[in-house]
């Protein structure tokens, strides 16, 4: 069964992942949030992305490749030293793919209008410290790596530490089948070509039970995790990934009949030392996929709508407005949740 399982995921670096031209979760949050305006993300941008929790697990779970995927960075100088630096990074790196000398720092700190007050250039060269030379040298390794401060890998180990000690059996126990960071790229039909990475798979073969477990991570405390749940969208998220397990389930007829649950482990930077599970009932996947409205009367759309107006956009290449506006001619209508709930059956799954 393990060498079954096997055959249905990838297991390929973050990058060659990253790299997939599929829709993912992450996408349909951010459309979610702010519309249109998640198409004007650079794709650099949002492909190297840093997620602590993800960082979190891939620590616990694969040590042995953290730094095949992650790479710790000295802090980012300040002031103008910190223009520069962003500058070298987000622009100048990414268009000539190479790291400028010291005669073209002095070009690019002038265009920049940094230290004009200092006009001899031997002067100005001594702004360039060692330690931000040998950082900017850093740069092209954030093509294939990941960029994390010391502090982030501080907390990164600290919270392992106390994951491991916490939630052993939650991770770790060998009564059930894992598989840490599930890639899965499915062509579902009515969305098109999809991809996750789920942080864990547990398969209990004994209940009939797949499990998909995500790490995360914030300021909230333990108890106030709901809020986060809400306020990034994670219900978006786990009901994506419920969505392709499921696919991927109806290929194997060893698993058609088990069922798929997803829980979130949480760690507050507040309390690292308490990590928490919270499960998520069965109806969210129903909100997730058809939409939910909140008790304020505020309607959620669902996986299912949200993706439809992404193909809209997508298929059309335009980006400028809501599809709305293009389909009432300039024109929105005011509707109540009632009137655009996308209503519809409770999938079992």
């Amino acid at each position: 069964m393990k060498d079954f399982l096997l055959k249905n995921h990838l297991n390929i670096s973050s990058k060659e992942y990253r790299d997939i031209p599929a829709l993912s979760s992450h996408f349909i949050m951010g459309f979610a949030d702010n519309n249109i305006g998640v198409f004007r993300v650079k794709e650099d941008k949002k492909s190297n992305a840093f997620s602590l929790g993800t960082a979190v697990d891939t620590y616990l779970l694969d040590k042995e490749n953290f730094y095949k995927n992650y790479i710790v960075i000295p802090e980012k100088p300040t002031s103008s030293l910190g223009i520069l630096y962003d500058y070298i990074k987000d622009k100048y790196y990414p268009t000539y793919k190479e790291i400028p000398d010291i005669i073209k720092l002095l070009e690019i700190s002038s265009e920049l209008e940094l230290w004009k007050t200092t006009k001899d250039p031997v002067k100005r060269t001594a702004n360039f410290t060692t330690e931000f030379l040998n950082l900017i040298e850093l740069i092209p390794s954030f093509e294939d790596k990941i960029p994390i401060s010391e502090e982030d890998e501080l907390f990164i180990k600290t919270s392992s530490m106390y994951l491991e000690r916490n939630l052993h059996n939650e991770l770790f126990s060998e009564d059930k089948f894992r598989i840490n960071h599930f890639q899965i790229v499915r062509d579902i039909p009515e969305f098109g070509l999809c991809k996750c990475e789920v942080d864990q798979l547990e398969v209990d073969f004994r209940k009939k039970v797949v499990t998909i477990t995500d790490v995360k991570t914030g300021e909230e405390s333990a108890h106030d995790f709901e809020k986060a749940f809400y306020k990034y969208k994670y219900w978006i998220q786990s009901g994506f990934y419920k969505h392709l397990v499921a696919d991927l389930l109806i290929d194997h007829p060893e698993l058609q009949y088990f069922s798929i649950k997803c829980k979130y482990i949480y760690i507050s930077k507040n309390q690292i030392d308490s990590p928490v599970v919270w499960d998520l009932s069965n109806s969210w996947y129903h909100n997730a996929m058809y939409g939910w409205k909140s008790v304020n009367g505020w309607y959620n759309k669902g996986i299912y709508d949200l993706v439809d107006e992404i193909t809209w956009h997508t298929n059309n290449q335009k980006f400028d407005y809501p599809r709305e506006v293009y389909e009432n001619n300039g024109r929105f209508v005011l509707k109540t949740p009632e009137e655009v709930m996308n209503v519809g059956k409770i999938l079992e799954i």
